[in-house]
C-alpha cells in the first residue's frame, strides 16, 4: 500500500493526544449528558474508554501509511458520535435513524460497485479481493465518520454559540396584544399536560406544549417581550433558568425528558415569572421617585438589589432560596400549576363529576358573568341579571352552595363584597380583598396595612405589613409584623407566635408546621386541646431551611452547605443532611393504616448516585 502519510509518527501521536483532550473539554462542557440509567461517573468512564479505544484502534490501522489529519479526525468522530447516539437517542431518534439508514445504504451500494468490478488477472484474484474489501472498509469508515459529524456537529455548534440545543417549533408571541393566548383558546395543547398524554410525547413535542404555556403566561402577566422556550444540558441539579438577554427559558434536558409533567410545568411558569420580574424592574427604574413608592413596587425594590447581585444555588443555597425573587416565583408557579390542572379538570368534567359515589355537581351554584360594553354583570344560576355593571365580578367565589359572598371591582379598581342575591354587602373600600373562606377574608384599604374581617364584615385583627389568607381550616393565619418578622394569629385575630424569619404554609388538617426563627429551622405544633396556641417542638441549630411538614410526619431540612436531610415531626433526624436532593413517594398497600404511613425516599448524592431509604411511621 502506498504511504499517504502527511505526518511523522511522533507528530501523529501528539496530534491525536492533543485533539483528544481538546475535544473532550468541548464535548464535556457543551454536549455531555449521562447515558440512560447510568450514573455521572459511569457515563464519564464510558466516554473516556470509547475515546481511548478509538484512538488506539485507529492508530493501529492508520499508523504505518495513513498518518493524516483526516485519520485523527476519524478517531475522534466515532467515539463522540456513538456516545451521542446513546445519550440522545430518545431526543434525536428520528434524525439518528435517518442518518444511519442513509449511511448504510450508501455504504452498501458502494460496496457492490467496488466488489463487482471485473477482475482481469485471475491469478491475483485473492489479493485483489482483499484490497477491494480494505478499500470498501476504508470508504465505509469515511461514510460513517461523516454520519457521526452530521449527528454531533449541529448540536456542538448550537451549544458553542450559546443557543439552546433544542427549540420549540411553536412561535413565541409577545405577551401584550395577543388575546388568543389563553388557556381556553389553547385547550387542545394544554390537555397534553396530563401525565398519560405527556409520557407519549417526543422531546420536541414537549417543547411545543411548553412554548404554548409560555405564550399563555406572557399574555396573562402582560409581558412586553416574547418568551422563548428551549432545552439544554444545564449544570447538575439546575432544573431550569431564564436569560433576560435572549428572553429565553432554558429547561434541563434531563428534567424535560424524565421528570413528572407537573414539575416541568412548574419550572416553566417559575422562569416565566422571572421575566415578569425583570419587566417590573425596568418599569421601576424608569419611574419617578413618587411613583416608585406605589405598593405595586413593594417587592420590586428587592428584585432590583437581587438581580444586581444574584446569588445562585451553587454559591450559597440558603441565600439563593430565600431571595425575594425566588420566593415569589415559587409561589406564582405553584398557583399557576394548580390553575392549569383545575382548568383541565373543568374542561374534561364540566360542572359536575362523580367521585367515590358522591355527585359533586349537586353542590355547585353555577353563578356566571355576562360581559357587555358597560362592564360585567353577575347572573344567578337561573341566568337572571342580579348585579352590575362592574369592572369585574368574581363569580367563582359563589361556586359552592355554602358560599355566601363574592367580590366585585368598581370602575376605580376598588373591591367590595356582594351577597348571593346581588346586594352590595360592602361598598368598594378595599385595594386588596381575598375570597371569603372559612368565614374570614384578608383585606387592605388605601391607607393602613393588611387586616382580617369575618363573614359579618367586622374587623377581627390589627393592621399588619402583609399576610396570607387563613389556613388550617380557618384557625390560623400567617402575618408580617412591623419589624418585618412573621407571626401567626388565631381565629380571633390574637397573635400567638411572633419573631419568625419565615413560616411555611400551615397544614390543612394535621397539627405540625415549620418556620425559620433566628436563622434556625424550627418545628411547630398547633395545639388545639386547651387553647389555640403554637408550640415550638424543636429548634435545629444545624439547619437554616425547612420545608412544610408533609402528611404531618416529616419535613426536609437544609444545612448551611446546601445539603438536604429529613426530620420527623418529633424533631428526630431520620435522614442525615448529606444529599444534594431528596424526592419521596407514598407507598399505599392493603396493610396501610393511613396515607403516608409508608414513605420511600430517593436520596441523590453529589456524584449522582441514588440511595433509597424506606421509612414506616
Amino acid at each position: 500500500m502506498k504511504d499517504r502519510s502527511t505526518m511523522g509518527p511522533i507528530e501523529y501521536i501528539a496530534e491525536s493526544v492533543f485533539w483528544g483532550l481538546i475535544s473532550m473539554i468541548w464535548y464535556k462542557n457543551i454536549l455531555f449528558r449521562c447515558l440512560p440509567n447510568l450514573t455521572y461517573e459511569t457515563s464519564r468512564y464510558v466516554l473516556w474508554s470509547m475515546l481511548l479505544a478509538s484512538i488506539v484502534v485507529c492508530s493501529g490501522y492508520f499508523f504505518r501509511k495513513k498518518r493524516t489529519g483526516w485519520s485523527v479526525l476519524v478517531s475522534l468522530l466515532f467515539p463522540y458520535g456513538l456516545y451521542t447516539i446513546g445519550a440522545y437517542w430518545k431526543t434525536l431518534q428520528n434524525r439518528i435513524i435517518i442518518v444511519l439508514v442513509i449511511s448504510t445504504v450508501i455504504s452498501f451500494l458502494l460496496g457492490i460497485l467496488v466488489m463487482t468490478r471485473r477482475i482481469n488477472r485471475r491469478k491475483s484474484l485473492k489479493r485483489v479481493i482483499v484490497k477491494r474489501i480494505q478499500r470498501w472498509a476504508c470508504t465505509t469508515g469515511t461514510i460513517f465518520s461523516i454520519a457521526m459529524a452530521v449527528i454531533v456537529v449541529p448540536l456542538l455548534l448550537q451549544g458553542a454559540f450559546g443557543m439552546t440545543l433544542f427549540k420549540s417549533s411553536v412561535e413565541a408571541n409577545i405577551g401584550i396584544g395577543t388575546e388568543e393566548q389563553t388557556i381556553s383558546n389553547n385547550i387542545d395543547m394544554v390537555l397534553k399536560l396530563q401525565a398519560e398524554e405527556w409520557c407519549s410525547l417526543s422531546t420536541n413535542e414537549k417543547l411545543n406544549v411548553l412554548q404554548c404555556v409560555a405564550n399563555i403566561e406572557a399574555h396573562y402577566l402582560g409581558i412586553s417581550n416574547e418568551l422563548n422556550v428551549g432545552a439544554s444540558n444545564l449544570p447538575e441539579y439546575t432544573l431550569a433558568c431564564y436569560s433576560d438577554a435572549s428572553h429565553t427559558i432554558y429547561l434541563n434536558l434531563e428534567h424535560l425528558e424524565n421528570d413528572p409533567v407537573d414539575e416541568v410545568l412548574n419550572s416553566c411558569c417559575h422562569e416565566a415569572y422571572h421575566s415578569y420580574q425583570h419587566r417590573l424592574v425596568d418599569a421601576y427604574n424608569e419611574a419617578s421617585e413618587d411613583v416608585q413608592k406605589l405598593r405595586v413596587y413593594k417587592n420590586t425594590v428587592h428584585y432590583v438589589d437581587e438581580f444586581g447581585a444574584y446569588v445562585d444555588g451553587y454559591e450559597d443555597f440558603c441565600s439563593y432560596y430565600s431571595q425575594q425573587c425566588e420566593k415569589d416565583a415559587r409561589t406564582y408557579a405553584e398557583d399557576a400549576v394548580e390553575d392549569y390542572y383545575s382548568r383541565i379538570d373543568e374542561y374534561l368534567n364540566g360542572d359536575s363529576e362523580q367521585k367515590d359515589g358522591m355527585v359533586i355537581g349537586s353542590y355547585l351554584k353555577q353563578y356566571s358573568v355576562e360581559v357587555s360594553p358597560e362592564g360585567e354583570f353577575l347572573l344567578d344560576p337561573d341566568g337572571n341579571n342580579i348585579a352590575g355593571p362592574y369592572r369585574k365580578v368574581y363569580a367563582d367565589d359563589l361556586k359552592w352552595c355554602w358560599d355566601e359572598t363574592c367580590r366585585y371591582e368598581d370602575a376605580n379598581g376598588m373591591l367590595g363584597y356582594l351577597a348571593p342575591d346581588g346586594k352590595e354587602l360592602t361598598s368598594a373600600l378595599f385595594v386588596e380583598a381575598s375570597e371569603m373562606s372559612d368565614g374570614k377574608a384578608r383585606v387592605r384599604e388605601k391607607s393602613g396595612g393588611v387586616y382580617y374581617i369575618n363573614s359579618s364584615f367586622e374587623r377581627i385583627s390589627d393592621d399588619y405589613l402583609d399576610g396570607f389568607e387563613y389556613e388550617h381550616q380557618g384557625l390560623f393565619a400567617r402575618v408580617q409584623l412591623e419589624d418585618k418578622t412573621w407571626g401567626i394569629i388565631d381565629r380571633h385575630g390574637d397573635l400567638v407566635l411572633e419573631g419568625a424569619d419565615s413560616i411555611q404554609p400551615l397544614p390543612l388538617v394535621t397539627v405540625y408546621g415549620s418556620a425559620i426563627i433566628g436563622g434556625k429551622a424550627c418545628l411547630l405544633e398547633l395545639d388545639l386541646d386547651t387553647a389555640e396556641q403554637i408550640k415550638i417542638v424543636k429548634e435545629f441549630d444545624e439547619f437554616c431551611e425547612i420545608s412544610e411538614v408533609y402528611y404531618g410526619l416529616f419535613a426536609t431540612v437544609i444545612n448551611s452547605e446546601g445539603m438536604i436531610g429529613v426530620v420527623d415531626c418529633t424533631g428526630d433526624v431520620v435522614i442525615p443532611a448529606q444529599y444534594k436532593s431528596i424526592d419521596y413517594e407514598v407507598i399505599f398497600h392493603e396493610e396501610s393504616v393511613w396515607v403516608g404511613d409508608d414513605i420511600v425516599f430517593h436520596c441523590y448524592e453529589e456524584n449522582g448516585l441514588e440511595k433509597i431509604i424506606e421509612k414506616k411511621w
